[in-house]
């Protein structure tokens, strides 16, 4: 079906009285809102032949039929009429992009244009029928020009900056000139000497290319002389040119080698733009190829520029070319796919359309996801350019609009075809008085329009694809951004589960078959390389596919066929399912986007609706398939609520309105006494909207509210929620409160922008409306009572709470005595007090309706940021906070203080309807009324259990209030607080991590000691297998190295399955180089044989040097074996963009520019992400220069270097935590960098210094690579950062860690320099690591050392025998084989001096586990109770039996995996083997 709109403008004047002659020699002349003909014969006398056009840009005619047709790019349309001008002129061509130049077929009758908005070349008959888009993906194209005979276009791209040429079927494509062009316009071709002739607006000069001939063209005219302002049309007669300059108004001539001359410059319009001519000479030729085609073409002929035509299907249509060649027909089996850089939905025939190129079904400006209903024959697909979901019939019928309130990014959609429901993701920026936040959503709603619900806006930060399985009930979606992966949720978003998170970056496209999970990753934002990849529906037994890709994103499955787009290899591919292999089968597209398999049959099997005659549905909700069964939701903008069953929906009977920027959230409170306040959208408006007052009408049950980008108030009926809303008022400027008289039906608002309040009744007469009082400061909350209004006043130095009595409002108003205000938000009365909330102070102050006996509610301070609205009904306050972006419900009773709604992006007014609270309730000491239900209360001296119902005693237990409230000032490591178990008890109590009477002393908790609450009580000991890792005043401990928490107790890391125990010998002595100490490690030595020892470091910890030799009575390379802490790296990524302006400007404003800088993307948070700093003044840098690819001097642009960082957590034991954290780092950096490009990109950057404005160029960004680094104390290893040790310091010459020299000492890791000794101390060797290192020298030091020296030589050579205990670890074929040499265990243990210790190493751990067994004084409570089952001796009387029992079952278990313990310790296989040493 051809899309065809026909329509005579009333605009359009027919000149009779000035005809233009056919057979005249004329000039037609694009003249913007005339097309004037210039009679070259005849003086150049000039006639109009149509005017009230809008734009004209291009014409064109066909000579021997008296055909006229002009381009206007205002009304984006064609018009056709006629040269002599005697016929009404038709629209044949509408809804076109931009239409900049037309060329016309006079053979076959086509009209040939460039759309510059679209970037195609389409053709079509002179009516409009059989519209096929032959070239698409252009950059912008410009004039076009046809050679018919040959059957070759030509035409200019703007954007390229190239000549171009083609087939006039589409095929052929070629670049011809692609130098020495800037903006050339509009060009033609002498059919004669096959000559091009272009026009360059900007170098003002024609040039030619003899086509087919030559390849370098020749300028063949300078026009500078005539004009240095932009020449535009072209046309030729004989061997003259003629031309335009588009501003300066008027026509010249020229003959190459001659000089221009000029025909007209009177009565043109301020703009000329194209020519063309109508001439006898021209256009003589009366065939081509397709003129006498045999078989004639069904709907359309094309001259292929092989002296022949080719047949052709027109586009935005379902038809393809047939295998006969020539006639069209509906294909079966066809892919549909989103060609995103050019704004089409395109149609791939898999019938073997030997035409074999795509057909265009619809036209928008950038589609990313496409689903189709095969039974309605319908394609649904997204738009985020336009922010819509559109749909269109297959046919390319009936394209429209199907959803845009409350759209932004929408990169997936999937269609429920069984209940006929469309599921999507959501997502974007959203800009509010400067700042920026970001929201992201999935919803789903009836393909009727209706019953529109989000099902998930928590956990989700960047969706992408999405993908169904109704008869399971579930739903798969990619998630891109802060936490990338791969989620799987119930088809209502209940059940969240992450399916696939390791090693997934950036997750495209997701599809399902034969019960496995197929997704792409396009890892843009990561160094690994494109993946397709598939799983189990439960994400294990993950795979990879070896495909081909680059950018892939796109991605269906249909029986064994996948397909897939790419955006780097600019196709689409088609491959075998899992094995490959792939072939393109669309090539040349950029950005190809969703990608969906299609037939024209649909299949009758939809499988079974277990929601058929739900009572669900009938109570107005929706009924969703979930796992073994179906789940009732409420939809959104209904005013509906879940009832207790949630089996039906139901209107509320209590509940708060919460106006939220684009929404207004309805809040239920029934039912409220279980702790739940189910939330829904009550009306949700469009991107750029921003609701900030709204109140409700209980009599008329009618909604107001507030669009404070628009100054408008609009109403709408809480039963009908989804209509449209009426306009009440129009002509406000910024509202930001409202407040209804319900008595006298009046609407009151106040006015930030006017600086009024005004008022009006509620049924919408304009002519009640009423100037209360005006010339305020900064109006913003209002509320009545009794006769009087009451409002707030925000803003420095004048913020303030007014009241006007409207009985005599021509009274200066009150200002009530409440003190210091910074900005009072929220205002409310109830009963006969008045209600405050200051968003800049952060309290709630409450006073009479007077203003006196003003308190502040103590517990709340400090317990929200920025709070806007208020509402008050009893003891029970509700309020919302911008930066919490939740709301807040507490009682002042009861004081429990809960989020009631969170999530939103920056709730503003909140208003309460409810008609009281339980009068009973189920509490065992009483119970307040709140909204809707109540809240227990416990007596003085009582404090809830953990139900929330039940009171118990306590004593311990303290809120933060405000200074005053104390009689003490308090120690700086303490806080006022006021004690919950006996209410009205001020006093000063130190913090968590500290002890002492909260005045006086306040002191940290010592080591290993901690303290976990703010109060009175004194710090307590860590329990067993705890500690605080030497550090003090900590509010918890943590478990020792070599124990993990479980159940709240630490309890020693359990080894893997199948890991052993491996055994080696260690024997303490005094070797001739001394003690070797250990600092967070354990060493395994071997003394007898090598002298050496080798250091394990603890988790967490890590060492550059891991052996250690007695060499020459040292210790080398020292005697202090140290480990140190290991920490992340951090990581930066530099971003670079342009600013607008000349150096010279800026340059003396740079520092000021920095700082503006740095505000302007403080204040739109984008140097935050998750709460961290990312950027900041000091990380940026001006340089002079150009950093884009645009045609521009590089003194006109500043470019903009801003490092953004982030640092590691401070330490992290585990391997795969610190890869995590890596991970994550990386992608909240990259999370910022594209947050930041977005913000640039569209345009939103500009810096105002000194009245000056330096906007930052779009398009202008680019990123590096994350880059890792360790900050100063630490060195780089791998992906990780070693503190140097204890006893070094870090050199940053040499990034090396260097060991304290003598007389200076380190107790502190990570340093930059070593601690001197004290005066008359010294060290006796380097790398000392702690102070008493550091010895008094001494007179007599000097003659002791030879004593000392032969003493120790002597005792040395006096030792015979170092005792050496020996454990065999020893391989056997069977338990039964004897132990050689050792047949009693007696024989080991004969001497009764003999010491034995044994090492035990867990492998699963890396560390050692130090047991030691004595004969005499052996302390058996060292031995870990697990190990317990390898050795149990007897501490007097070890039998040979028992011995040799335990010994054969240990050996058993050593043999398990004997492999891995030479793995893990890098041991010859020797050391486990069986050996014995005997030393005398």
């Amino acid at each position: 079906m051809t899309r065809l709109t026909l329509r005579v403008s009333a605009l359009f004047i027919i000149v009779l009285n000035s005809l233009v002659a056919v057979n005249a020699q004329t000039l037609l002349v694009a003249n913007t809102t005339t097309i004037i003909g210039i009679d070259l014969s005849v003086n150049n006398n000039k006639r109009t032949i149509y005017s009230g056009i809008q734009r004209a840009v291009a014409v064109g005619v066909d000579y021997a039929d008296n055909e006229l047709f002009w381009s206007d790019v205002e009304e984006r349309a064609i018009y056709r009429g006629s040269i002599d001008g005697q016929v009404a002129p038709i629209a044949n061509l509408s809804d076109l992009g931009r239409p900049n130049g037309i060329a016309i077929d006079w053979i076959t009758n086509h009209i040939y244009w460039t759309d510059g908005l679209y970037g195609t070349i389409d053709v079509a008959d002179y009516n409009g029928d059989n519209r096929r888009t032959l070239l698409y993906s252009l950059s912008n194209p410009r004039s076009i020009t046809l050679d018919p005979v040959d059957g070759i276009m030509f035409w200019t791209d703007q954007g390229s900056n190239t000549i171009e040429s083609a087939n006039m079927d589409g095929s052929n494509p070629q670049s011809l000139v692609n130098t020495g062009l800037y903006w050339p316009n509009e060009i033609v071709y002498d059919s004669q000497s096959k000559t091009l002739y272009w026009i360059d607006g900007y170098y003002h000069n024609i040039k030619s290319l003899e086509y087919g001939v030559s390849t370098t063209p020749t300028e063949v005219a300078d026009l500078s002389t005539v004009s240095t302002d932009i020449m535009f049309g072209l046309g030729m007669i004989g061997n003259s040119l003629y031309f335009s300059v588009w501003n300066v108004s008027s026509i010249w001539s020229v003959i190459p080698g001659y000089d221009p001359v000029l025909v007209t410059s009177d009565g043109l319009a301020d703009e000329v733009f194209g020519l063309a001519v109508s001439d006898a000479s021209i256009q003589t030729e009366t065939s081509n190829g397709c003129t006498n085609r045999s078989p004639s073409c069904s709907h359309i002929c094309l001259p292929d520029g092989l002296n022949s035509g080719s047949c052709a299907c027109p586009s935005f249509d379902e038809l393809t070319l047939s295998s006969d060649g020539y006639s069209c027909e509906l294909s079966d089996d066809f892919l549909l796919y989103c060609a995103g850089n050019d704004g089409q939905i395109r149609m791939k025939s898999l019938d073997g359309d030997p035409d074999g190129r795509s057909i265009v079904i619809d036209q928008t400006a950038r589609c990313v996801a496409l689903d189709y209903h095969p039974v309605q024959k319908v394609i649904y697909y997204s738009d985020v350019a336009l922010a819509q979901i559109r749909k269109v019939n297959l046919d390319g019928s009936d394209s429209e609009v199907f959803l845009q309130k409350g759209i932004g990014i929408v990169d997936g959609l999937a269609l429920d075809i069984l209940h006929n429901r469309l599921y999507f993701t959501n997502w974007n920026m959203v800009f509010i008085s400067n700042t920026s936040d970001h929201w992201a959503r999935i919803e789903m709603i009836d393909l009727s329009g209706n019953n529109r619900k989000r099902i998930i806006d928590e956990d989700i930060y960047r969706p992408r694809a999405i993908i169904l399985d109704v008869q399971a009930g579930y739903l798969y979606y990619t998630d891109w951004d802060v936490q990338p992966g791969i989620v799987r949720t119930d088809l209502d978003g209940k059940n969240r589960m992450v399916i696939q998170n390791t090693g997934v970056d950036n997750p495209n496209g997701i599809a399902l078959r034969n019960d496995k999970m197929y997704w792409l990753d396009s890892h843009v934002d990561s160094p690994s390389p494109p993946t397709m990849e598939y799983s189990n529906l439960d994400g294990t037994n993950k795979a990879s596919l070896q495909f081909p890709l680059k950018v892939p994103f796109g991605l269906d499955i249909i029986r064994n066929t996948q397909f897939y787009s790419d955006w780097n290899n600019t196709c689409i591919y088609k491959c075998t399912l899992d094995t490959g292999p792939c072939e393109k089968i669309v090539d040349d597209i950029i950005d190809p986007m969703g990608v969906k398999h299609a037939t024209r049959t649909a299949s009758n099997n939809l499988g079974m609706d277990r929601c058929a005659g739900s009572i669900c549905s009938n109570s107005g909700g929706i009924c969703v398939h979930v796992p073994g069964g179906t789940r009732c939701l409420c939809p959104d903008q209904s005013g509906l609520i879940l009832d207790s069953t949630a089996t039906q929906c139901l209107v509320p009977n209590n509940f708060l309105l919460v106006a939220d920027v684009t929404d207004i959230q309805i809040i239920s409170f029934d039912s409220s006494s279980q702790g739940v306040y189910p939330q829904e959208p009550a009306i949700q408006r469009y991107q750029d909207d921003n609701i900030v007052a709204v109140v409700y009408d209980p009599s008329n049950e009618m909604i107001y509210y507030s669009n404070v980008h628009t100054g408008v108030i609009s109403r709408v009926s809480i039963q009908a929620l989804a209509d449209k809303p009426d306009e009440f008022y129009r002509g406000g400027g910024v509202i930001d409160g409202m407040a209804i008289d319900e008595s006298q039906q009046l609407l009151y608002w106040t006015d930030y922008e006017l600086k009024t309040i005004e008022r009006m009744n509620l049924f919408g007469d304009t002519s009640t409306h009423e100037l209360i009082i005006s010339g305020l400061d900064s109006p913003r909350a209002i509320t009545l009572h009794n006769g009087y209004v009451y409002w707030t006043e925000w803003g420095i130095g004048y913020s303030k709470v007014q009241r006007l009595n409207l009985f005599g409002y021509s009274i200066p108003p009150d200002i009530l005595p409440l003190g210091n205000l910074e900005i009072p938000n929220g205002l409310a009365i109830e009963g006969d007090k008045l209600y405050v909330i200051d968003g800049g102070r952060g309290i709630v102050i409450k006073s009479d309706l007077n203003g006196y006996g003003k308190e502040t509610i103590d517990y709340l301070t400090g317990r929200f940021n920025h709070a806007y609205g208020l509402a008050v009904m009893g003891n029970t306050l509700i309020f919302s906070s911008w930066e919490d972006k939740a709301v807040f419900m507490t009682n002042t009773v009861t004081r429990r203080f809960e989020k009631i709604a969170e999530n939103m992006l920056r709730p503003t007014a909140v208003v309460l309807h409810a008609t009281g609270g339980a009068t009973s309730c189920n509490c065992t000491d009483d119970c307040e009324p709140i909204p809707g239900g109540y809240q227990c209360v416990c007596s003085i001296g009582m404090i809830f259990d953990d139900d929330m119902r039940t009171c118990v005693t306590c004593s311990d237990v303290w809120d933060v209030t405000d200074d005053t409230k104390c009689s003490s000032d308090c120690h700086g490591n303490a806080d006022c607080a006021e004690n919950l178990c006996s209410l009205g008890n001020y006093n000063c109590v130190c913090r968590a991590g500290y002890q002492g009477d909260g005045v006086s002393t306040c002191t940290k908790c010592g080591v290993d000691h901690f303290k976990d609450h703010l109060g009175t009580a004194d710090c307590e000991a860590c329990p067993e297998h705890l500690s605080t890792s030497g550090q003090d005043g900590q509010t918890t401990c943590n478990c020792d190295p070599g124990y993990v928490m479980e159940n709240g107790f630490c309890i020693e890391e359990a080894e893997d399955q199948g890991q052993s125990i491996t055994c080696e010998f260690a024997v303490k002595v005094n070797a001739d180089c001394g003690d070797l100490n250990a600092i967070n490690g354990a060493l395994s030595c071997d003394i007898a044989v090598s002298s050496q020892c080798i250091l394990h470091c603890y988790d967490g910890y890590a060492s550059s040097t891991e052996t250690y030799n007695c060499v020459n009575r040292q210790w080398r390379p020292t005697d202090q074996a140290r480990c140190s802490r290991i920490r992340g790296q951090n990581g930066q990524k530099t971003l670079t963009f342009s600013i607008l302006t000349t150096c010279q400007n800026i340059e003396t404003l740079w520092d000021d520019v920095l700082k503006v800088l740095a505000s302007n993307l403080d204040k739109h948070n984008l140097c935050h992400i998750q709460g961290k700093r990312v950027c900041s003044k000091n990380n940026i840098t001006l340089r002079c220069g150009n950093n884009n690819r645009n045609k521009r001097d590089t003194d006109n642009v500043v470019t903009v270097e801003m490092v953004i960082e982030i640092t590691s957590e401070e330490y992290i034991l585990d391997d795969e935590e610190r890869e995590i954290q890596q991970q994550q780092m990386e992608n909240e950096l990259n999370a910022a960098a594209n947050r930041i490009e977005e913000f640039i990109n569209n345009g939103s950057l500009v810096i105002e210094v000194d009245g000056q404005t330096f906007p930052a160029e779009p398009e202008s960004f680019s990123v590096t690579e994350v880059e890792w680094y360790c900050m100063d104390g630490y060195i780089q290893s791998s992906s990780q950062c070693n503190a140097c040790p204890s006893g070094a310091m870090y050199n940053p010459d040499t990034n090396t860690c260097i060991d304290c020299p003598f007389d200076t000492y380190q107790s502190k890791e990570a340093q930059l320099e070593c601690t001197p000794c004290e005066d008359n101390t010294h060290t006796v060797h380097e790398g000392s690591f702690k102070q008493s290192q550091c010895v008094a020298a001494s007179s007599e030091e000097d003659s002791q050392t030879p004593i000392i020296i032969g003493a120790v030589v002597g005792i040395v050579l006096l030792i015979v025998v170092v005792v050496v205990t020996v454990l065999v670890c020893r391989r056997r074929k069977s338990s039964q084989e004897p132990i050689p040499g050792t047949s009693h265990a007696s024989n080991i243990y004969e001497d009764d001096d003999f010491e034995l210790k044994l090492n035990l190493k867990r492998t699963n751990t890396a560390k050692l586990h130090k047991a030691m067994f004595e004969h005499e004084d052996t302390d058996y409570s060292a031995i870990p109770e697990k190990d317990s089952n390898y050795m149990e001796l007897n501490k007097k009387d070890i039998q040979t039996s028992e011995y040799e029992a335990l010994h054969t079952q240990s050996q058993l278990e050593l043999e398990k995996d004997d492999e891995q313990n030479l793995k893990t310790f890098n041991l010859p296989r020797e050391t486990t083997e069986e050996h014995a040493v005997e030393i005398e």
